[in-house]
């Protein structure tokens, strides 16, 4: 059974007891997919009372999700375990060691409010949308980074910057920066006009590069070619220059801060 605990937004605080199921493990990653969507880092804190460990299908989706935030371990520099146990402190010890990133301390029972005030201490930095636009030299010719989960608040903000855009233009060219692939929490599409907004891109877009992501995108954009009219090219993210030339367009630097959802086009 997991119970969450009052904390700061920016901590992730639970307390662990009995055998962890598939469920509870659930609803510990839903909690911390949403405080990963406001914040850029997140402090872990964890207390244990009589943990008998997780059945098989807890720990598959604990290993599932581990593999797929390899890549954002940075996001969590510090996590507290407050237990009694030896064999967990141990635990703890080695995932300190194997996980530069991280900085996880041992703390007893009766030290759950200084574990809890170390692991606070974090600069709360200003949330990085896993979605957001990239401004670009060429009116017709839009483009996007996706890197990491896609929140709900992700989603409307880049169809809010997209949108009035997008009316203005016949047909347009885009591309987009895959660096990582996280997935889409759930209410993004609902909760905001993303669909809409793909539906309006399927019927504008006449040139679509797709820079980078995983090695089975490549072959995705191989498979999908024959079956659409836009024409569709994927470019290793080391010859993204190769991309902005097939679109005849450049990147557009601007003075704002790296997740602005200013558009700044020309045209």
């Amino acid at each position: 059974m997991i119970e969450l605990l009052p904390a700061p937004e920016h901590i992730l605080a639970i307390r662990v007891a009995g055998k962890l199921t598939a469920e509870d493990y659930d609803r510990v990653a839903n909690e911390l997919s949403i405080r990963l969507g406001r914040h850029e880092r997140v402090g872990l804190y964890t207390e244990t009372q009589d943990w008998r460990g997780m059945n098989a299908a807890a720990l598959g989706r604990d290993l599932r999700y581990a593999f797929a935030r390899v890549g954002e371990f940075r996001r969590f520099p510090r996590a507290a375990v407050v237990t009694d146990k030896p064999w967990l402190r141990t635990v703890a010890n080695v995932g300190d060691a194997a996980l530069p990133p991280v900085e996880i301390r041992t703390f007893e029972p009766s030290q759950k409010e200084l574990a809890l005030t170390w692991v606070a201490e974090l600069p709360d930095q200003p949330r990085i949308p896993a979605l957001r636009v990239i401004p670009t030299t060429r009116g017709d010719t839009y483009a996007f980074v996706w890197n990491g989960r896609i929140s709900a608040e992700d989603a409307v903000e880049f169809e809010k910057a997209l949108q009035p855009a997008l009316e203005r233009q016949g047909k347009i060219r885009l591309l987009g920066r895959i660096e990582h692939l996280g997935g889409i929490a759930a209410g993004a599409i609902t909760e905001s006009g993303l669909l809409a907004l793909k539906r309006a891109l399927l019927r504008k877009v006449e040139r679509y590069a797709i820079v980078g992501g995983p090695s089975w995108l490549k072959r995705y954009v191989a498979f999908l070619r024959p079956w659409t009219k836009i024409e569709v090219r994927f470019f290793d993210s080391a010859v993204e220059d190769d991309a902005w030339t097939w679109l005849e367009a450049r990147p557009r630097e601007t003075n704002g801060p790296s997740n602005s959802f200013d558009l700044h086009l020309d045209g």
